[in-house]
């Protein structure tokens, strides 16, 4: 899960079938080449097939193996043709003209016409389920995520790339834009959670609009510590033990991370333009 701190923008999950399939149409001459004559077909096939569709999903697949595939040659000659157009003949190219002065001649930078520009003001979030494509384009973000050994890179990235493996594990089921966003739930005045439907974490933000006296998340389960990161502003942190027992306080920062004990209790108090994030895991109350 990315929580926006500042105007953020990603690429997340596949567009529609019939959605890369109009850009496909509206660029032939430069896309043709990398995405096959397979790939168009198939996209041109699934125009009206249902989202979520296995049709649907194998021309996604077939068209995007096709790309990804393409050697450095093709995908040069296909990125130096799309630089070359005006962009008012296509809404994506001042999106691929950024992402290609970032990584010049990245195969990822293809990938706008298959994947859903996502953009968020401060406090939004997007939720990744396991095996949706993304890529963080610009901003910063609060992440969390469960423990992984298994972040597999094919484009937009100088690390390791390994292009098969991504293919063979995606999601390829094609999603609108708006879907991708994950909403808050606001708990009390300047108190709101990020709960996404899995077991590892949940995200708690806390934030204050000038001097406010009092921010309450709710206690962590019994089994469960947290960390706290101190994004923005500053105030005093109070904590108690659910069973009685002992209590701190202790004053934060921009910059500060603290280890939050299973089972407390904090209040911020005296906060001042605070802005800070409690990152737990909700499944150890059960």
């Amino acid at each position: 899960m990315a929580i926006a701190l500042t105007p953020f923008k990603a690429l997340c999950g596949f567009r529609q079938a019939s959605q890369i399939a109009g850009y496909c149409e509206q660029l032939t001459d430069q896309l043709g080449p990398v995405v096959g004559t397979d790939g168009l077909a198939a996209l041109r096939g699934a125009v009206n097939a249902f989202a979520g569709s296995d049709r649907a999903k194998e021309a996604i697949r077939l068209a995007y193996s096709n790309l990804m595939r393409q050697p450095e040659s093709a995908v040069k000659a296909c990125l130096d043709s799309l630089l070359a157009l005006d962009d008012g003949q296509c809404r994506l190219l001042p999106l691929l003209r950024e992402i290609h002065a970032d990584f010049p001649g990245d195969i990822g930078c293809l990938s706008v016409f298959f994947m859903n520009l996502i953009e968020l003001q401060p406090g939004e979030a997007i939720f990744l389920a396991a095996n949706l494509p993304h890529a963080y384009l610009s901003g910063d973000c609060i992440e969390c995520m469960a423990c992984s050994d298994n972040v597999v890179r094919a484009g937009l990235t100088p690390k390791l790339k390994d292009v098969d493996t991504l293919l063979s594990m995606l999601d390829y089921e094609g999603r609108s834009a708006d879907s991708c966003k994950f909403e808050s739930v606001d708990l009390a005045s300047g108190v709101a959670s990020y709960a996404p439907p899995v077991p590892e974490f949940c995200v708690v933000r806390l934030c204050s609009t000038g001097t406010q006296g009092e921010l309450t998340p709710p206690p962590l389960p019994p089994a469960s510590p947290g960390i706290l990161i101190c994004t923005a502003g500053s105030g005093r942190l109070c904590a108690a033990m659910a069973d009685g027992g002992q209590t701190a306080e202790r004053t934060v920062n921009v910059g500060d991370v603290l280890f939050v004990p299973a089972g407390c209790q904090l209040r911020a108090i005296e906060s001042v333009q605070l802005e800070a994030y409690l990152a737990y895991a909700p499944a150890a109350a059960t």
